[in-house]
């Protein structure tokens, strides 16, 4: 029984997909139609008739727009670029309110400034006083940043819902897929994950978040956000680690996809390998041993020469039956977010193929790889 194929059935259903669906994109990608069958009734063992006779809705969430995106929406409309638009989000929605605030900040920080300095003397003897003025001065410049992340953050949910809703995909404002195979994942604590778009392209389920973890702890914490893509394949992928080369990845402290970030466990070798031409320059491309020329095979020239032209700045990871684009911050303009979904889009047309093709090949050799 394959149970990479019972776990892309299920995986499927849950992203909304029908069983014709899902058994019409098996059987084209060349799987033996008794083992899909076999698949479906395994699948079926463990889930209610009445869950797989109907599937969750792939509609996208546009129906219950949450209000305070529903409001970004009414206020600027299409959303070019997160940063840009907070300003004129506050200026259209809060404009009087921020004056008047303003205002009072302003009335209540010179206030406080006049009665410290007409008893500087009294402040000067009782430290507990001062700092307690100082504490009560600062309390306006911690809440502001505050503010403004919060207004932010809701230009950001509604930024990923437009790109759910002009794609036909589903929106929810925070949720993580399940398996989450690649390295990022394993890094730092407080892992969580905001606006989550799900759906599939060419019949295959793909998932868009934005990926949140925290490194080290109290005053020395710090939280890093990145925006990732994951494509999921029927079938188990050769380990591959696509970086760019020269760029720093903030991920705790580590150069993304230096040796032994493909996997956790620095026994498995990754191998670094040689491109053709000039590629070597702007990547450095990892994996498994034994896995050198199914490598080579997707990282093909002409495949290399569009990452360079057109994602120099995304790095790749196969692991499992997954592939992963990774950019390297939490990407906030329309073009960016574009051009991301271009490259997901030019995987799923590429890798299709290959996947199946190397299926067999990936399968025996890690077979092989298993200890006895």
């Amino acid at each position: 029984m394959d149970q990479a194929l019972i776990d892309y059935i299920k995986l499927s259903r849950q992203q909304g997909r029908s069983d014709d669906e899902i058994k019409t994109l098996l059987l084209n990608a060349g799987h033996d139609g008794a083992d899909v069958d076999a698949a479906f009734n395994a699948a079926n063992d463990n889930v209610e008739p009445q869950a797989v006779q109907q599937p969750q809705n792939t509609v996208p969430q546009t129906q219950n727009v949450d209000p305070e995106i529903k409001s970004v929406e009414q206020t600027i409309g299409q959303i070019a670029s997160v940063n840009s638009d907070v300003i004129p989000y506050i200026r259209a929605r809060y404009f009087k309110r921020a004056i008047a605030i303003i205002i009072v900040l302003v009335a209540f920080e010179a206030g406080l400034v006049y009665l410290v300095i007409s008893n500087l003397s009294n402040f000067v003897m009782n430290s507990v006083s001062m700092q307690t003025a100082l504490q009560i001065g600062l309390a306006p410049f911690i809440i502001a940043p505050i503010l403004w992340g919060t207004l932010k953050g809701r230009i950001e949910d509604a930024f990923m819902e437009q790109f759910a809703a002009i794609n036909n995909f589903s929106f929810q404002k925070t949720g993580l897929p399940d398996k989450l195979d690649g390295f990022m994942f394993s890094l730092g604590h407080n892992q969580s994950s905001r606006d989550l778009v799900s759906g599939s392209f060419n019949n295959l389920p793909l998932s868009l978040f934005n990926y949140i973890y925290v490194v080290g702890y109290g005053r020395g914490s710090h939280a890093y956000s990145y925006t990732v893509f994951r494509l999921d394949y029927p079938s188990p992928l050769p380990p591959i680690f696509l970086k760019v080369r020269d760029s720093f990845f903030s991920l705790g402290g580590h150069e993304f996809g230096g040796a032994g970030l493909i996997v956790s466990d620095q026994s498995h070798d990754p191998e670094k390998i040689q491109l053709e031409g000039d590629f070597n320059k702007f990547f450095i491309l990892r994996t498994k041993k034994g896995f050198e020329t199914e490598t080579l095979e997707v990282f093909a020239p002409d495949f290399m020469e569009k990452m360079k032209n057109d994602w120099k700045d995304l790095c790749l990871e196969f692991v499992g039956n997954h592939v992963y684009i990774y950019a390297y911050h939490e990407i906030s303009t329309k073009v960016e977010l574009d051009n991301m979904y271009s490259l997901a889009q030019y995987l799923i047309d590429k890798i299709g193929p290959l996947a199946e093709r190397m299926k067999s090949d990936v399968s025996a050799m890690e077979d092989y790889k298993q200890p006895a």
